[in-house]
């Protein structure tokens, strides 16, 4: 006879206990970043920005993230959509937070020490989106041109 598909019932583990608890991710412990993305997504409305100043984006990697900012990743409110943002901004840090999330052996390391999971890759995708985050808003600024010093930060000849 053939094999019925089996039911949740009879998966490994099913009515073992209480289902095993996941470390908390290091990002969701990190104040500062959900401060920040707070005030990100505040500041992102594009009635914040004039015309003339997203002019200023001169670069293409500056009106690329002009782009992302005010047209790509904006969700059906008409605000930034983090997600969409952190995806597009920092491709490289998110793939390596996602393999570091389905490695059965951070989250074995986690547990045992008590701590955050994943501290290393969240670091570093909360540092890309600040990064990324400033280099659109001085990528748009007067006195900025893409990711070039303004004549303020160059140092002074007397």
């Amino acid at each position: 006879p053939p094999s019925s598909p089996s039911s949740p019932s009879s998966a490994p583990g099913a009515g073992a206990g209480p289902p095993k608890r996941r470390p908390p991710l290091a990002l969701d412990q990190d104040r500062d970043f959900g401060n920040f993305v707070g005030r990100m997504v505040n500041g992102s409305r594009r009635e914040h920005f004039s015309d003339e100043q997203l002019s200023f984006a001169s670069s293409a990697p500056a009106r690329r993230r002009v782009r992302t900012v005010l047209q790509t990743c904006r969700n059906k409110q008409g605000m930034l959509d983090m997600t969409c943002f952190t995806r597009e901004a920092c491709t490289e840090q998110v793939q390596s937070l996602a393999s570091c999330l389905h490695d059965g052996g951070s989250e074995a390391a986690a547990l045992a020490s008590g701590e955050t999971m994943c501290k290393k890759e969240c670091d570093a995708l909360s540092r890309c989106v600040k990064d990324e985050w400033r280099k659109f808003l001085t990528g748009i600024s007067p006195g900025f041109r893409g990711d070039h010093l303004s004549p303020f930060e160059e140092p002074l000849a007397f």
